[in-house]
């Protein structure tokens, strides 16, 4: 048997992490990374761990690697290559219920519930009421109700304007670029 032992470094006398880590898979194409430091930025999506270990025996048999495309566990929309930029947009799932009944189940990767009820939700509801500071629209959202758990997302909209509104709104306010 072999028997692998790590030499963990020490802060203020506690073991916080190893002094060297050689993992077996690239942690930063599975777990994703994103920040700016000295002057530099980058963005690198998570990558599916079957697609990368893939990959990894391709290397290693001397072929050619194959595109990956952004991988995220549980994610239900739709992740679309963004070919004038080279990165990818990930759109989340809104659907039709009829007349001017919307749900959304599944929101654009990195964007949160509530942060998506304030900068998208809320707007369209005070331009519906004519609040102040909102300009009235036609097509305007007039109700949002939630019914979200700790999984799963679910926001269930009525516009004003019916289906009209609906081809207006499109999936425009539910995408976000990776």
């Amino acid at each position: 048997t072999l028997t692998l032992t790590l030499t963990l470094t020490l802060t203020d006398g506690q073991a916080i992490e190893p002094a060297f880590y050689m993992p077996i898979l690239p942690m930063v194409l599975v777990n994703g990374a994103e920040g700016i430091g000295t002057g530099w930025s980058s963005s690198v999506p998570n990558y599916n761990p079957r697609d990368i270990v893939d990959n990894l025996k391709r290397l290693m048999a001397d072929e050619p690697l194959e595109t990956m495309a952004p991988w995220y566990r549980g994610f239900a929309g739709v992740v679309q290559p963004d070919h004038k930029t080279g990165g990818y947009t990930t759109y989340g799932t809104l659907s039709k219920l009829g007349g001017a009944d919307v749900h959304i189940s599944e929101l654009p990767v990195r964007k949160w519930t509530q942060d998506y009820k304030d900068a998208v939700l809320e707007p369209m509801l005070a331009a519906g009421d004519g609040k102040a500071g909102a300009e009235k629209v036609e097509h305007s959202l007039t109700d949002v109700r939630e019914h979200h758990t700790d999984t799963t997302v679910s926001f269930s909209c009525r516009f004003q304007g019916g289906e009209k509104a609906l081809s207006e709104i499109g999936r425009a306010s539910c995408r976000e670029r990776v």
